[in-house]
């Protein structure tokens, strides 16, 4: 079935999108000899596309999965716009699912990409919601071996959840856990709730977003996992 949105809706929605970012995020960076990444990136700066936009039209949350689904599974490392298209992937995610989900049936909703930026294939070990009212959507691009749960180099995943509806019976809070053989993340819907990043040695994870709504209903982060020299053991 098809929505279409007021325009006074559409308005309260776009006060409800202002955004608060984590100004570090906000650096361009040229990526140019990032490992696993076939082709350098041009200088992407995650979370400037952000824009909220009013969609014509727009159908289910799981037709709004399968879409972007469809589209990310064909995307790799390969191609000179990677990062921007993923970015502009994970943005639209939230733009649809905001839109979706907005007025009585409004939720909170977390994307969290993440880029294998090393030369080793990651293993996932679990990828679920530690809170939240859906399943947690994990849609991969080409550099991913679904079979196995492997994320290759250069690979991406962007992960996708979503709450209940707040009630006086449930807060409507998300968190999304990943968990594989190099780090383990818990990342909330908002900046006011403790998020956290454990990393195994010879590895390091940087946010090159973390971008939060001010009114609360939703929180995306870009995460880049990449080898960390400085924690090899040192051999005499």
């Amino acid at each position: 079935h098809m929505l279409r949105m007021r325009q006074n809706e559409f308005s309260s929605l776009r006060e409800l999108l202002t955004l608060k970012l984590d100004h570090s995020s906000l650096v361009g960076t040229s990526f140019t000899d990032l490992q696993g990444i076939k082709v350098n990136q041009s200088g992407h700066v995650f979370g400037s596309l952000n824009i909220p936009k009013e969609l014509e039209e727009f159908d289910d949350e799981e037709s709004i999965i399968q879409s972007c689904h469809d589209r990310i599974n064909i995307l790799g490392s390969f191609l000179p716009h990677y990062f921007h298209d993923l970015d502009k992937e994970a943005w639209l995610l939230i733009n649809s699912l905001t839109q979706l989900f907005s007025g009585w049936s409004s939720r909170r909703c977390v994307v969290v990409g993440l880029i294998n930026a090393t030369n080793e294939s990651i293993q996932t070990k679990s990828i679920n919601m530690a809170e939240g009212g859906s399943p947690c959507h994990v849609i991969p691009t080409i550099e991913y071996d679904p079979t196995n749960a492997v994320l290759h180099p250069g690979g991406i995943l962007l992960c996708v959840g979503w709450g209940a509806v707040p009630s006086s019976m449930q807060t409507g809070r998300v968190m999304i856990s990943i968990e594989t053989n190099s780090f383990a993340c818990s990342l909330a819907d908002s900046i006011s709730h403790t998020s956290s990043v454990e990393v195994l040695a010879g590895y390091k994870v940087g946010f090159l977003e973390k971008s939060f709504d001010e009114s609360g209903w939703w929180a995306k982060y870009w995460m880049l996992l990449q080898a960390d020299s400085s924690n090899e053991e040192i051999h005499f």
